[in-house]
């Protein structure tokens, strides 16, 4: 079995490259990795500025400017990834091969690119956007950010029960990989691909059949798990209707259908929404889902708790999503502090709160 050691951005080597008998090339713990340690710090071989969400041929004349930029070297490490055949089309052939004569792209030796030598490099540049298609990632936390292809975290395959996270830092300008729990020497390693954790078998099934491969995590293969897996998906519906414009307009609505509706669907009380959002976070742990979505979860107690004027049980569950954001995604977090986005701003909010209203009540 092939492999091939890297190296952190710690300068250790916690994992190297092996080949799998059923998903291809992966990711594998070479020593025991304790829970939050920083696996991988790296950066990406070619990344594009924002593009479409939607179309994804809006991202060709980018890539294919990045391509072009990109030394002879790094084409081989792309080269190297995983490409889903099915994106490489005509079409996008065509475009490409239409960007390369309006640019004026020459050989080596000066001479305008057309015939069968544009063929070639349109053919091979394909390939490439095909490659970044199937491999990329977002450098960022908003829709509209850059998007990157790593050479090492493409090598990572899915579970639904991952035991690392991943995330790019804009401070450290870097893609970073954290354990969220205890790695054994010999595990591969492994992220979810999905948004959320909060999905069924079948939902979960029907989006890895359209990437074109089947899991086999746990969570997938022991039937005893989706009990569980659906309560999540409810309670995660339930308190996202709970924030929603329909809660209102349900329980306004003077039909008793509507009202019966609004009260099997999502909490009606924050006290309700609550306790969901707590039971929501207990059953991620259980499901050893520890990693961002129990941060997540922990949030939203925090969040109802104050609102409830719950204020030591805020603080308390804003200190749980602080500890398990550290975890996931280290102590450099400078990039989340507009909006209180990282635990760690949140945290010194709500004490900051509850400082000054300890004050107000001492003044009296």
């Amino acid at each position: 079995m092939a492999s091939e050691p890297v190296a952190s951005g710690q300068g250790h080597c916690l994992v190297e490259i092996r080949t799998t008998d059923a998903m291809g090339k992966g990711l594998f713990a070479i020593k025991n990795i304790p829970r939050g340690t920083q696996i991988l710090a790296e950066v990406p071989i070619l990344a594009i500025p924002a593009g479409s969400q939607v179309d994804l041929d809006d991202d060709l004349p980018a890539f294919c400017a990045a391509l072009r930029d990109l030394p002879k070297t790094e084409w081989k490490r792309l080269d190297e990834l995983y490409c889903n055949t099915a994106l490489i089309t005509l079409e996008r052939r065509a475009k490409i091969r239409e960007w390369y004569k309006e640019k004026g792209i020459t050989d080596k030796v000066g001479a305008p690119l057309n015939g069968k030598k544009l063929q070639d490099v349109a053919k091979a540049a394909t390939k490439r956007f095909a490659i970044f298609l199937t491999n990329r990632a977002q450098m960022g936390f908003a829709d509209k950010s850059d998007t990157g292809v790593f050479s090492y975290y493409s090598r990572i395959n899915h579970s639904c029960v991952p035991n690392v996270h991943n995330s790019y830092n804009p401070g450290l300008q870097r893609l970073t990989l954290y354990s969220v729990r205890d790695v054994s020497a010999g595990e591969q390693i492994t992220t979810s691909y999905f948004d959320s954790a909060c999905r069924t078998r079948q939902q979960r099934r029907q989006e890895t059949e359209n990437w074109g491969f089947v899991c086999s995590c746990i969570a997938c293969s022991d039937p005893s798990t989706e009990p569980v897996r659906a309560r999540l998906f409810k309670l995660d519906q339930r308190l996202a209707l709970y924030e929603s414009p329909l809660r209102k307009a349900a329980l306004s609505n003077p039909s008793p259908m509507a009202r019966l509706f609004a009260r099997s669907s999502m909490p009606l009380s924050l006290s309700e929404a609550l306790t969901d959002a707590e039971e929501l976070a207990e059953l991620l742990k259980k499901q050893g889902l520890e990693g961002m979505p129990l941060g997540r979860a922990y949030r939203e107690c925090s969040k109802y708790s104050i609102r409830l004027g719950l204020m030591s049980k805020a603080v308390e569950y804003a200190q749980k999503e602080l500890d398990n954001e550290r975890y996931c995604i280290g102590t450099e977090t400078a990039h989340l502090q507009k909006d209180m986005v990282g635990a760690e701003y949140w945290l010194a909010h709500l004490q900051r709160l509850d400082k000054a209203k300890g004050s107000v009540g001492s003044s009296r």
